[in-house]
């Protein structure tokens, strides 16, 4: 399947709103739609504008979405795996909800004052993004990178809000945390630098970052909350 040059939602819908393999999607205006509950494989979206697009229980597998514009589009209980790339993407204010993005790549993409919440990354990279302002709270990075190397001006959670997460056996480059606010979090078995000036309250595991900069407290001082993270942990 190949749509191109397309604005007309009731026809994007008629064409696009199912499951597809091997399609292109390029230069549409899909803006506003809803999809729910479709599985796109091994496709691509470039160039397009999906501004403010509800995805639901949808799984995106294999999937390269490439200098498109998600400003304020949502990703409600989907999956993001396989290799899926979202490359040079606008994603402003967008919001995960129960979202699971495994063995897949953000890159080059800007996601200011974007919402993650009880979501999964795994195997999952984050290279030179600008998420600046965004929340992150009760989610799980397993096997991350997060990368950011100046050479395009991206400053990665730069004064971020991340609550309630937990990060194993991630890798750090170029200081992707920095100024972050960070509560309530588990680090276990990281690598690399995460930040060069970080304030962090009632979280455990910072000490193995010892030539960054913190302030406030390190210790996990609530136990019944590292036994919810745990848990959740486990669970996940």
């Amino acid at each position: 399947m190949f749509v191109s040059n397309l604005s007309n939602l009731e026809i994007l819908q008629d064409r696009i709103c199912c499951d597809f393999r091997e399609a292109q999607i390029s230069s549409c205006t899909l803006d506003t739609m809803e999809i729910n509950g479709f599985n796109w494989i091994e496709s691509t979206i470039n160039n397009s504008n999906l501004n403010e697009v509800k995805f639901k229980k949808c799984v995106l597998n294999k999937m390269v979405f490439f200098r498109d514009n998600l400003e304020r589009a949502s990703f409600e209980d989907c999956d993001l795996v396989n290799e899926t790339q979202l490359s040079g993407i606008t994603l402003i204010k967008s919001e995960w909800n129960r979202t699971k993005m495994r063995d897949s790549i953000i890159e080059n993409s800007t996601m200011m004052r974007v919402r993650i919440d009880n979501c999964l990354f795994e195997n999952t990279n984050f290279v030179d993004y600008e998420a600046v302002y965004s929340t992150v709270r009760n989610s799980i990075f397993k096997n991350c990178n997060f990368r950011v190397t100046g050479d395009n001006g991206m400053n990665g959670f730069y004064q971020s809000k991340i609550d309630g997460c937990f990060f194993i056996n991630c890798d750090f480059t170029g200081y992707p945390l920095r100024e972050a606010n960070v509560r309530n979090c588990v680090f276990i078995d990281n690598t690399g630098h995460i930040t060069d000036g970080m304030e962090s309250y009632s979280s455990i595991g910072l000490g193995q970052f010892t030539q960054d900069d913190f302030q406030g407290e390190r210790r996990l001082s609530d136990t019944a909350a590292a036994q919810e993270l745990i848990q959740r942990c486990r669970e996940a």
